[in-house]
């Protein structure tokens, strides 16, 4: 079969795929850097729309991918997607969102101020309903970096769950997706209180340049040449939401604009030594939003996540590990009917 070359972005992202591909064939040990280079997976949230990054990640697990990657970082519900991934639960964890967070269960405008039911996801589901398994992502010889605010002062910090006992892990991954837009919720974890990673770092760049990552692979839930943009009809909604919020924490919010944009322009520069690959949806394709909550759509773009994912490793029999699937086009087709049906 004539398979088409997949449509690469990013700084260098040809080396990305290169190392993917290689530590796939030699067989690696996560964290090592055996080969000289630190690999790292950005995996962007956004509400619902973070089944866009878990499905992504759930293909790279199909291929074979899961103990290729010395770092994760993640942010909201991409810090969620991660944990589950480093768990070896991402089918799981992905299924979560089209399967028990449709309809109004979680997401209901009409429940204000809680428009989002943090606990509905994280009691009922995480820790038990589809029980993440927090033992094995603290224990994960790839490191899981979460991305919190301190409420108080606005100040950006990435939990590693190396640090944390494994019952302190779902309090931190509920914090990173405590979106203050849609919940009053603020989290407390040793003493301090935490929410929503995105206000601050909606794409935690700085934390793996910080790191050192050599090549990161970054799994975006929004189309490719996508900016923030102030949007005035917002900022009344805004206010109310935060006004109760101190000063820097309201400053910060206002910012972060600037903050995602300048992270999306450096990682497309190739600004400094880093090489990049980015994942994510092309303008024409279908998209979701953050509070969608309709099954179907859900399953569509989880499923054109999955495609995308196969069709930019391009595997074949000598790097995939996932034996039924031996070309990039049959794996996209068939693996998105039998995961996404």
């Amino acid at each position: 079969m004539n398979i088409p070359p997949p449509d690469l972005h990013g700084c260098r992202a040809a080396e990305v795929r290169s190392l993917l591909r290689q530590r796939l064939r030699q067989g690696y040990r996560p964290g090592s850097s055996a080969d000289g280079a630190r690999l790292g997976v950005l995996v962007e949230g956004g509400g619902m729309r973070g089944l866009i990054s878990a499905a992504a990640l759930q293909a790279l697990d199909c291929l074979g991918c899961a103990d290729c990657f010395d770092e994760i970082y993640g942010t909201s519900a991409g810090a969620l997607n991660g944990a589950y991934f480093l768990a070896g639960q991402i089918a799981m964890g992905a299924s979560i969102y089209y399967v028990n967070l449709t309809g109004r269960h979680f997401i209901d405008f009409s429940r204000w101020p809680e428009v989002m039911d943090i606990h509905y996801l994280f009691d009922r589901w995480v820790s038990h309903g589809k029980q993440l398994d927090t033992a094995r992502v603290v224990r994960s010889m790839t490191r899981l970096f979460i991305t919190v605010t301190d409420t108080r002062t606005a100040q950006t910090i990435y939990f590693d769950a190396h640090d944390f006992d494994a019952g302190e892990l779902v309090p931190m991954l509920r914090a990173s997706a405590a979106t203050p837009l849609f919940t009053s919720h603020r989290e407390k974890i040793r003493g301090r209180y935490y929410n929503d990673g995105a206000v601050t770092a909606g794409l935690p760049l700085p934390k793996a340049l910080e790191r050192g990552c050599t090549h990161l692979l970054c799994l975006l839930t929004r189309p490719r040449g996508y900016r923030k943009r102030r949007q005035w009809w917002a900022a009344p909604y805004q206010w109310l939401r935060l006004r109760r919020y101190p000063t820097a924490y309201r400053q910060a919010f206002r910012e972060r604009i600037v903050a995602y944009n300048r992270a999306l322009d450096l990682l497309q520069s190739g600004t400094g030594t880093t090489a990049t690959l980015i994942i994510a949806p092309a303008p024409d394709d279908f998209f979701i939003r953050n509070a969608e909550t309709d099954p179907t759509r859900l399953h569509r773009a989880a499923a054109e996540s999955f495609r995308r994912v196969v069709k930019v490793m391009e595997p074949d029999d000598d790097t995939l590990r996932f034996a039924p699937w031996p070309e990039a086009e049959a794996v996209a087709s068939t693996a998105a009917e039998r995961f996404f049906r």
